[in-house]
């Protein structure tokens, strides 16, 4: 997908939001699949943004959403899931065996 029609797809959804009066969203930043809706040094550029894993999308999508946001006067929350789902199975795995030892 092309930075500009994912930017404009968050346009509309924060239209729709404004005109349904909701005045605060919470948008997953780091999602579980251990991706990035920022610039991280540690996890790559999710593929929810270009369709691409760790494709830059020249732009700073977070202060864009922000700054979005803001212009129509709605809070805007980042959630970080700090745990990839294989994280949460590996320790799962790994807590059965020492039970059952």
């Amino acid at each position: 997908m092309m930075p500009s029609h994912k930017k404009n797809q968050y346009i509309q959804y924060l239209d729709r939001f404004k005109e349904i009066n909701i005045n605060s969203v919470i948008f997953q930043v780091k999602p579980m699949g251990g991706d990035a809706f920022y610039n991280s040094p540690y996890e790559p550029w999710s593929k929810s943004i270009t369709g691409t894993r760790g494709k830059d999308p020249g732009y700073d999508v977070l202060a864009f959403l922000i700054d979005e946001a803001h212009k129509r006067d709605i809070e805007f929350h980042a959630w970080m899931n700090h745990t990839g789902l294989q994280h949460v199975q590996a320790i799962v795995r790994h807590t059965l065996r020492c039970m059952h030892r």
